[in-house]
């Protein structure tokens, strides 16, 4: 918004131990005290000035900045004035991007752009370059972030959806190492009643059917052997 004047407000600042300690009254004070100071050069000529420009009578404000002072949100600087606490550090001027972007637009005007023909013609295959140019930065942007996020996920694994059902490749599977009829569906709903009910990274797998598959052979360590025969003497 051109013509305004800006400060910075911290999110922290609602946690603020100081700012806790002061009413809610005080604390707008507060606002208005640093609004001030942002007109100003990051200082508060003196508690009539500041008076002034919040509209209040001379003992109120005297209390008003004393109770600042108090908090440590104010501090005297030695000549009547006032400056806020760390304003230099909270408030510190940032670098404007028209002289880096000036320079940018000079830069490619001379290297990439054809120099013959009419100057509007320059000037509107500059804006169709720098169009152009942004498209394909945020199409390699987004593409780039689609693959992190995939391979992020792809390295965390996965927990067992609700719905899983063996495929038929994991159904041959455990036909082919002896599971069949009710002890294969005693199997499966172990399986999803152990992945689902497990908390933590080790819920989380790769590759669901690798991780049947060895439940499979597990199941086969765990099925009881057929009871020998007794030899009769």
């Amino acid at each position: 918004m051109s013509g305004k004047s800006w400060w910075r407000a911290w999110a922290e600042a609602c946690h603020d131990p100081k700012l806790l300690s002061l009413s809610l009254r005080d604390r707008w004070h507060w606002h208005e005290a640093l609004s001030f100071a942002c007109l100003h050069g990051g200082r508060i000529q003196s508690a009539d000035h500041l008076r002034r420009f919040c509209g209040l009578r001379a003992d109120v404000m005297q209390g008003i900045v004393q109770r600042l002072c108090d908090a440590g949100l104010l501090e005297p600087d030695g000549t009547g004035g006032f400056v806020p606490h760390n304003w230099n550090g909270r408030q510190f001027k940032s670098d404007s991007s028209t002289e880096r972007t000036r320079k940018y637009r000079q830069r490619e005007r001379h290297s990439d752009v054809p120099c013959d023909g009419p100057e509007q013609n320059r000037t509107e295959q500059i804006r169709k370059k720098d169009s152009v140019d942004a498209a394909a930065k945020s199409a390699a942007a987004g593409s780039n972030g689609i693959q992190r996020s995939k391979a992020s996920k792809d390295a965390k694994g996965t927990r067992l959806p609700e719905d899983w059902l063996p495929l038929e490749a994991d159904l041959a599977y455990a036909h082919q190492r002896g599971l069949n009829g009710q002890q294969l569906s005693d199997e499966i709903e172990k399986f999803k009643n152990h992945w689902l009910a497990k908390a933590g990274r080790e819920a989380r797998k790769i590759n669901w059917p690798r991780t049947w598959h060895n439940w499979v052979l597990n199941a086969r360590s765990r099925k009881p052997l057929p009871p020998k025969e007794r030899i009769l003497l």
